[in-house]
Formats: structure tokens, C-alpha cells, sequence
């Protein structure tokens, strides 16, 4: 989660950030979601944890990069490509 420096109620922004990394809330989040939490502290609530990779899965993985100013054009051959 980010707060933009822009953000009219920053108060309010960290407070609902604390509020979502509350372990029992994380937990619930995940519980209801299915998806797995970043959140150490809400692992022991999870009813289903979803393990995080282990090195060797994580050396496996394809990372994305970031492509810079390219991400125009490819943004813009890709919405062709959807609309045909």
C-alpha cells in the first residue's frame, strides 16, 4: 500500500493502512480473499496459508521489468491487439 503525497487525508490513509496490517484483520482479509498475506504476524489465523516461494521456486520465476518509456507503445499495440 502507498500514500500519495498528494492524498487529501493522510490521517485517514494511515490509519486504514494500520488497520489492514492488524494481524486478526490481516488474517480475515486472507481468510476471505484466499489469497496469501505479506503479514507474519496474521499467519497463525490464516485458516489456509498459502506458503511464500521458497528460494529455489523463486529462482524459477519470470520476473517482470519495468519497460520505461516503451510501455506507451506497448500499451498501444496491445489495446489494438484486444480490439482487432
Amino acid at each position: 500500500m502507498v500514500i500519495l503525497a498528494s492524498a487529501p487525508n493522510k490521517a485517514a490513509a494511515h490509519k486504514f493502512v494500520n488497520h489492514v496490517l492488524d494481524p486478526e484483520v490481516g488474517a480475515a482479509i486472507s481468510n476471505f480473499t484466499g489469497y496469501g498475506s505479506p503479514n507474519q504476524a496474521a499467519f497463525g489465523a490464516i485458516e489456509n496459508p498459502i506458503p511464500l516461494p521458497t528460494p529455489e521456486e523463486r529462482r524459477r520465476l519470470e520476473y517482470l521489468e519495468d519497460l520505461g518509456p516503451a510501455r506507451v507503445l506497448w500499451d498501444k499495440l496491445w489495446t489494438e491487439i484486444k480490439n482487432g
